[in-house]
């Protein structure tokens, strides 16, 4: 009975997969943070889709905060570099790769207040080969100092710009050793920071 009410919930009120299948968003409550890529190249215009989800032990405004802090990326991880933001336009630079391979994008973004307890960053890459990459980033209050957070990436265009070293290896590996060193580097950030809310 369970289950079938958890289908009929992620088709009624489109909650994601993780969400939806009780197996797995009990790994995420866990601690695990499930990653899916999926890349459909059947036809002439590929489709890249991905999703991710995991929490954070950091309260919702303190990881809304730090999320939007693009220029400080590289600390969080080697995967990022060379970060330009231009906070008045709401733009960024910022080069993400592994392995050697570094994709450029050009990212204009916008942060909408959704409700009390969530918040969600919209985006979408305007220049270079992956123009037309957009998706948002969300983030949920489940207790004081635990959030939620989920990420949407969505593209679809005939050349999809992915080496096929990077393919092979797993974009579900790389993105979540992305987010790992991501949640690490926040939950530490938090532990030795008086956190003050700049924004909401």
């Amino acid at each position: 009975m369970l289950i079938i009410q958890f289908l009929l919930l992620s088709i009624f009120a489109e909650i994601p997969y993780w969400k939806a299948k009780p197996e797995v968003y009990q790994k995420i409550q866990e601690g695990e943070i499930i990653v899916s890529a999926k890349l459909d190249d059947s036809r002439k215009e590929k489709h890249l889709k991905v999703s991710s989800a995991g929490h954070l032990k950091t309260p919702m405004l303190f990881a809304w905060q730090e999320m939007r802090k693009f220029e400080n990326y590289p600390k969080m991880s080697e995967h990022f570099r060379n970060v330009k933001h231009q906070k008045e336009k709401q733009h960024f630079y910022i080069e993400v790769g592994a392995f050697s391979y570094y994709a450029k994008l050009w990212v204009d973004y916008k942060g909408k207040k959704i409700s009390k307890n969530k918040r969600r960053l919209e985006w979408q890459v305007v220049k270079g080969g992956f123009q037309g990459l957009h998706g948002y980033l969300e983030i949920e209050k489940k207790k004081y100092a635990l959030s939620e957070i989920s990420l949407y990436a969505d593209m679809q265009a005939e050349v999809i710009p992915i080496p096929n070293a990077l393919l092979k290896i797993g974009l579900e590996v790389v993105g979540k050793l992305i987010a790992m060193k991501m949640r690490q580097h926040l939950e530490k950030t938090y532990l030795n920071t008086d956190f003050f809310i700049e924004a909401s």
